[in-house]
């Protein structure tokens, strides 16, 4: 008997044709990731409205392409994350659709930057965390989209490993690591106040927060506590 055809490693390991659609905030635009003429990852750029079958490559990186981009609420603007020759310390880089201006937003050697928090209501900053101060550990800062400026926002106790904002862009929760490989969620009513402890999951569980109702009064969290599976 003789063994199926193999699968062509292209199709397990190749790039996609497109992937990661999103809707500017506004509705005018289709944005997406998808490879150029060299079979680099770019960020690519469709009109919804007027030559629907348009579309133009927004973005030129030559080495690893593209693989996480966000819409700012700033419009004709977006962002996207970019390391340099595959050291993981991804930067943070805004690029104008119409201009096709980059800049890059967390200029900083050694230092990786993700994002937190972007609200509609709080168009030209964007919540982000980086290990500028300490390598070992990641703190929020405020990075307006406008003038570049980064400011510290809130500093990490030690083990906190994601942050999580309100609809005002404070920070109010956080998932720390635990020594014995699980995890804990802390929470705080003011930015002012200190972090209580609301769950605690071992090594084999897993849980954090969501995010807040609009109002902030609700934080919404998954777990798998109380759970048979």
């Amino acid at each position: 008997m003789s063994l199926p055809t193999l699968i062509p490693r292209a199709v397990l390991f190749g790039n996609p044709q497109r992937t990661s659609p999103r809707l500017s905030p506004d509705g005018k635009y289709l944005a997406y990731i998808a490879p150029d003429d060299n079979n680099v990852l770019q960020v690519w750029l469709q009109d919804t409205v007027g030559d629907t079958d348009g579309q133009r490559q927004l973005t030129h990186d030559k080495k690893r392409g593209i693989r996480s981009y966000f819409w700012t609420y700033q419009e004709n603007r977006l962002i996207y994350l970019q390391d340099a020759d595959g050291d993981e310390n991804f930067h943070l880089y805004l690029v104008d659709i119409v201009t096709g201006m980059v800049r890059d937003l967390t200029p900083f050697e050694g230092v990786k930057a993700s994002p937190v928090k972007l609200e509609p209501d709080f168009p030209d900053m964007a919540l982000v965390s980086l290990n500028l101060q300490d390598r070992q550990k990641f703190d929020v800062y405020r990075v307006n989209l406008t003038t570049g400026a980064v400011e510290l926002d809130t500093e990490n106790p030690g083990p906190i490993v994601s942050w999580t904002a309100d609809h005002q862009c404070q920070i109010r929760a956080a998932t720390a690591a635990t020594a014995d490989g699980g995890s804990e969620l802390f929470y705080r009513a003011t930015p002012d106040d200190e972090w209580d402890s609301v769950r605690r999951w071992g090594p084999d569980d897993e849980g954090g927060a969501v995010g807040f109702s609009k109002d902030g009064i609700t934080l919404y969290m998954v777990g798998t506590h109380d759970a048979n599976a």
